[in-house]
């Protein structure tokens, strides 16, 4: 007799598999804001698993940053909730020009509001710290650092 059984997959069949019962439980990174667990917390009674401080304090160190879930950002969530994130990333090749790396962060720092509006989990996207090494996981474009470092912000020059 089995525990149970694993299956990695996509967020459409994690919506649909929840919602047509076919599973129990999920794992995965979610944004606040995310369609795919808005839609699931409104249509099935979910619960969010505080980790333990370990768990959380290992997972920092294998490249995750942490985040609160603030009460109220899922349907029926009732308290805050410490865990971590992974950011979403616009990965560029590093022979890209400098300029065009420049205007590229240029353009999604200063259209923040406008991308948000289109993205909901990008609402809580912030220039000032988006160039920090644990929101990254990847080196920044020197055209990217360029941008950050002429507007005052946080980052990280990978070592």
């Amino acid at each position: 007799m089995s525990f149970a059984t694993w299956e990695k997959t996509g967020t459409d069949a994690i919506k649909s598999g929840i919602q047509d019962d076919l599973y129990d439980a999920t794992i995965d990174h979610v944004d606040a804001g995310q369609s795919t667990t808005t839609e699931i917390c409104l249509t099935h009674e979910m619960h969010f698993v505080q980790l333990a401080p370990e768990t959380l304090a290992k997972l920092q160190t294998m490249g995750y940053a942490p985040v609160t879930m603030v009460a109220g950002t899922w349907n029926k969530q009732d308290k805050d909730i410490q865990t971590m994130g992974s950011q979403q990333n616009v990965i560029v090749p590093a022979s890209m020009n400098d300029d065009v790396a420049y205007a590229l962060a240029k353009a999604i720092c200063e259209n923040k509001e406008d991308i948000a509006s289109a993205v909901a989990s990008l609402k809580w996207f912030d220039p000032k710290t988006a160039g920090k090494h644990e929101l990254n996981g990847a080196p920044l474009h020197p055209g990217a650092m360029k941008y950050y470092q002429e507007m005052g912000y946080e980052f990280d020059e990978f070592k």
